[in-house]
């Protein structure tokens, strides 16, 4: 069997529509899993084949940390390079 998703996608150039097909469904890890995922965007078709997947795996915690926020000063060699009463570049 297989499932198949029309999405919207919104590039630059406007709405276009992409048909998503999931099939080759395979229990792993006691889910069933799509396998073979085609798509079809603007006459385009396209395939990803799942070799294989891993369920239960540790994964260190700071792989999901975010990362720090910029500071609001802007680097030194911009700062520099700019007049300081308008902030314009030199």
């Amino acid at each position: 069997p297989a499932l198949l998703l029309r999405a919207p996608d919104r590039p630059a150039l406007g709405d276009v529509r992409a048909d998503l097909r999931f099939s080759d469904y395979r229990r792993t890890g006691g889910i069933l899993l799509p396998h073979r995922v085609e798509t079809t965007t603007m006459g385009q078709r396209s395939e990803w084949i799942v070799d294989r997947v891993e369920t239960d795996v540790l994964l260190a915690d700071d792989l999901f940390r975010l990362p720090e926020a910029p500071s609001a000063a802007p680097p030194a060699a911009f700062a520099a390079t700019a007049d300081p009463a308008t902030g314009a570049p030199h």
